[in-house]
């Protein structure tokens, strides 16, 4: 039997679950009924943690209730976004990796060679905050660190069964309820059966037919008069700004997960959908394509600009736009403010006033708009703040160049 628990102070702790980012506005309990068909074994479990889903697997003799090893190191390590970390324990040697504060990686491996194997590819990938490794390894830049002072057990997210015999047995109450339902209407048509009929109202005929009369001449006046064709104007549906940098942040961390082979370059988060550009260096598209059905499943699609140049692609889920859309702000006093508030955080924008126009044939509508666009080192959530005075507004576009390590925004603000 594969195993997915270690002990640390002869205490169980479950390895090996299968991460995955957890889509914005997504239940995660169903989303783990969706995840749970990829794992075997019939009995399974799952938690949540930091916008993330973890599966288990009785198969793996993961138990209802047991502590999970990954978020206990996860939160040892806060400071850090991105760690790898490799820890001797009785079971064998566990491997844990984390990129940009998703779990990439959680495995339990038996045999010594394999895990160096595992290890040795897992630190070719760039740009790790810290390494930790047995120093019999001596891999270069590594620290050591014991896996009991780094667990403690405090932790409180724990597993918890996907499906549970309250359900088989709510499942049960609900069918003979049914059951009983159809035997009352049943035994009620037999009664009624017996019983002396109630006499039916007589209806004038002539009341009728004229009543249905002035109805049809009623609908024929209706249709003749033309009502008002409405426009909705673009900022009418506009989605929360911070859900909406959320989203592309999780988004853009879910395509960009390390692929041995291949190097990230960039990422575009825009209205609809996730977009992010890998170049081959040694690996293959076979590796490229397991590795992302693997890492992000079959809601990705990829397009092959050449053998050596991939384009990942995932479509966003709609947001719930935000009630009370009103316009507040002229575009000369947007303008100033945007200005100001980067002047005080020391850096540059560009930011410029259009006119957009909304509508078709005879009914034209159109509203200004301030478009502000900059390079930053701050992230999403972050960089939004700067426009906590403003609505309403839309972050049309984030951007990840990973060579040079920056941010690109593009914000609308819409004015009176």
């Amino acid at each position: 039997m594969a195993n997915g628990l270690i002990t640390v102070d002869r205490k169980k702790y479950a390895v090996g679950l299968f991460w995955q980012p957890l889509p914005v506005g997504q239940n995660p309990h169903n989303f783990a009924k969706q995840l749970s068909k990829q794992i075997s074994g019939s009995v399974k479990f799952y938690t949540e943690f930091r916008s993330m889903v973890g599966i288990g697997s009785r198969a793996l003799r993961h138990r209802r209730g047991m502590k999970i090893a990954a978020i206990e190191v996860i939160n040892h390590f806060s400071e850090y976004n991105s760690f790898l970390a490799e820890f001797f324990t009785p079971q064998g040697f566990w491997i844990i990796g984390v990129r940009n504060n998703i779990i990439i990686f959680d495995k339990l491996i038996s045999s010594e060679s394999d895990a160096k194997k595992e290890f040795a590819n897992l630190t070719a990938l760039p740009d790790w905050d810290i390494i930790i490794a047995s120093g019999s390894w001596n891999v270069p830049g590594a620290i050591e660190k014991p896996l009991r002072s780094i667990i403690t057990g405090i932790s409180k997210q724990n597993l918890i069964p996907i499906s549970s015999a309250f359900g088989n047995i709510l499942s049960l109450i609900i069918f003979c309820i049914a059951a009983f339902g159809i035997w009352y209407l049943f035994s009620e048509s037999i009664i009624e059966a017996f019983a002396p009929r109630a006499q039916q109202v007589q209806i004038n005929q002539q009341v009728l037919e004229e009543y249905k009369r002035q109805l049809a001449e009623k609908k024929e006046e209706l249709k003749e008069i033309e009502q008002p064709e409405v426009v909705p104007m673009p900022y009418d549906n506009l989605p929360d700004p911070y859900l909406r940098a959320d989203q592309c942040w999780r988004s853009i961390g879910f395509v960009m997960q390390p692929i041995s082979g291949w190097i990230q370059q960039s990422v575009i988060c825009d209205n609809y959908t996730v977009k992010a550009i890998f170049n081959r260096t040694y690996g293959t598209l076979e590796n490229l394509y397991n590795s992302i059905n693997s890492l992000m499943g079959e809601q990705v699609s990829i397009t092959e600009n050449t053998d050596s140049n991939v384009i990942i692609n995932i479509n966003l889920t709609p947001l719930q736009s935000v009630e009370n859309n009103h316009l507040k702000h002229t575009s000369k006093d947007i303008i100033f403010y945007v200005n100001n508030a980067f002047q005080k955080i020391g850096e540059l924008v560009n930011i410029r006033s259009e006119i957009e126009t909304v509508g078709q044939g005879d009914i034209i509508k159109t509203v200004n708009i301030v478009i502000a666009n900059t390079n930053s080192k701050l992230k999403p959530d972050e960089f939004i703040k700067i426009f906590d005075g403003l609505s309403p507004m839309f972050l049309s576009s984030v951007k990840w160049d990973a060579r040079s390590r920056t941010w690109n925004y593009e914000v609308k603000i819409y004015a009176k």
